[in-house]
C-alpha cells in the first residue's frame, strides 16, 4: 500500500508541475515574448503535444485560445482520480472514477446542449427573416458565432445525412441533437443518484 500510495504522489506531483507549465506558458502569450527565446521553446514543445488536439474540438474565440483552459480542467480531473485511485481502497477508488467521469460527460454534454440551443436559435431566426426574403441581421463572421457553427457542425452533418429534419426549409437538426444530448443528460443524473447510493454503501 505504502508503495502504490508514492507511486500516486508522484503521478500527481508530475500532473501538478504540467498544470503549472501550462499556467507559465499562458501568462508568457500576454506579454508577447519573443519566440526564439530559449524557454519560449521549450514551453512550445513541452505543451504543443497536449494543446493541438484539444484546438480540433475548441477553436480560438475572438482570437484567444482556449485550449490551455480545457487542458487545466482535464488535468485537475485526472489528479483528483489518479488520488483517488492510489490513497483508497479499490472498491472505492472504482466508485470515485465512475463520479469523476460522470460528472465531466455531465459538464460537458451541458455545455455542447447550451451550444445547440444557441445554434437551434440561429436556424429559427435566419429561417424567420429569409421566409419574408429579408436579411436576418446576424453577423457570420462574428467570432461567437463562427464558434457556434464550427463547435456544432461535427454533429449536425451526421443527423442531416440519415434524417429528414427540414420543414419548410427551416433545418431542425440542432433541436433533433439538443434533445439527443438532454435525453443523454437526464440518464447521467439518475446514474449520478445510483453512484450516491453506492458510495454511502461502500463507505458505510
Amino acid at each position: 500500500m505504502g508503495i502504490m500510495h508514492s507511486i500516486g504522489t508522484l503521478l500527481v506531483g508530475a500532473l501538478q508541475l504540467y498544470s503549472w507549465i501550462l499556467i507559465i506558458r499562458v501568462l508568457l502569450s500576454w506579454v508577447n515574448p519573443d519566440p526564439r527565446h530559449p524557454l519560449v521553446q521549450l514551453l512550445l514543445r513541452m505543451t504543443e503535444p497536449v494543446l493541438q488536439p484539444l484546438r480540433r474540438w475548441i477553436p480560438p474565440l475572438s482570437g484567444l485560445d482556449l485550449s490551455p483552459l480545457l487542458a487545466l480542467f482535464l488535468l485537475t480531473i485526472l489528479q483528483r482520480v489518479l488520488d483517488a485511485l492510489f490513497s483508497s481502497s479499490p472498491g472505492r477508488a472504482l466508485m470515485l472514477f465512475i463520479n469523476e467521469l460522470n460528472t465531466l460527460i455531465h459538464l460537458l454534454g451541458t455545455l455542447y446542449f447550451i451550444l445547440l440551443a444557441v445554434r437551434s436559435g440561429i436556424n429559427i431566426y435566419s429561417w424567420f427573416y429569409l421566409r419574408r426574403n429579408r436579411p436576418s441581421g446576424i453577423d457570420l463572421a462574428h467570432p461567437l458565432v463562427r464558434f457556434v457553427l464550427h463547435s456544432t457542425n461535427p454533429v449536425l452533418h451526421p443527423i442531416r445525412r440519415w434524417l429528414p429534419v427540414k420543414i419548410a426549409g427551416l433545418d431542425l437538426s440542432p433541436l433533433v441533437a439538443a434533445a439527443v444530448v438532454l435525453l443523454g443528460l437526464l440518464l447521467l443524473q439518475e446514474l449520478s443518484a445510483l453512484l450516491a447510493a453506492a458510495r454511502i454503501a461502500v463507505f458505510f
